[in-house]
């Protein structure tokens, strides 16, 4: 089970965006978004190319389980979406439906000596009714698996969890009402949104900078030929005036 690493909360700027508590559980999402390359700028997120050195732009999902106790017998298990993905989630709450059914899984990093890699499973749902089709008070259910598997690679160059490899080292679940789903990914959208506002902006502020450069750039050189040219007249009438005085 992962330790709850003990962090110096005055010193540190939180990644936090939110987070949802109950006596039992929690779930936080945290800014993990990074820019596109500069040779990408219309990308506002970075997407894994090269120039990018493989990052990629994320919301992350953090969530703890303490039915068993705090510390070391605290689960704790994460997973990442991408900013579209994140905002699907919110348009969905935002819309209203009746029904969701959100999940991902992914497998990644290099393998441990067993030849197994690290393996994430998110599945966001939303039902309206139970299975006695009554109304459900927490229609909202979020689960997240953390655990290992043999990575296998399709035809296309994607890579998938080898069947019946999978082994789950942690999970935990967590139901939600709608008011409390819709804080979390509003406020999860509305950072987002800042994020690729500021992102833009800094596009477009590069780009008149570096105008404003050429153009001052241009207009300092066309006034340092007329001062070397008013010098170097200066100079001429000076040779022509001690010539003057000489004859």
């Amino acid at each position: 089970m992962a330790q709850n690493v003990q962090r110096d909360w005055k010193n540190e700027v939180s990644k936090q965006i939110v987070v949802y508590k109950t006596d039992k559980k929690l779930l936080e999402l945290n800014d993990k978004l990074k820019p596109a390359s500069k040779l990408f700028p219309a990308h506002i997120h970075a997407m894994g190319e090269e120039a990018e050195k493989g990052a990629r732009s994320l919301i992350q999902i953090i969530m703890l389980d303490y039915s068993k106790g705090t510390g070391e017998n605290t689960i704790r298990v994460s997973a990442h979406i991408n900013p579209e993905e994140a905002k699907f989630l919110y348009s969905r709450n935002f819309c209203g439906v009746s029904f969701v059914d959100f999940t991902q899984e992914k497998i990644f990093g290099d393998p441990d000596e067993a030849g197994l890699s690290k393996v994430t499973k998110l599945s966001i749902k939303r039902f309206d009714t139970d299975a006695k089709g009554e109304k459900r008070r927490y229609p909202w259910i979020a689960d997240i698996e953390n655990g290992r598997g043999f990575a296998a690679h399709n035809s296309n160059g994607g890579t998938y969890c080898k069947k019946d490899s999978y082994i789950c080292d942690d999970r935990v679940s967590v139901n939600i009402n709608d008011v409390d789903m819709f804080k979390l990914f509003a406020k999860a959208e509305a950072w987002i949104r800042v994020f690729e506002q500021d992102q833009a902006f800094k596009s477009c502020l590069i780009r008149f900078f570096n105008k404003l450069y050429l153009l001052i750039k241009k207009e300092i050189l066309g006034q340092t030929d007329v001062i070397i040219r008013h010098i170097d007249e200066s100079d001429e009438w000076e040779e022509d005036s001690e010539t003057r005085k000489a004859s």
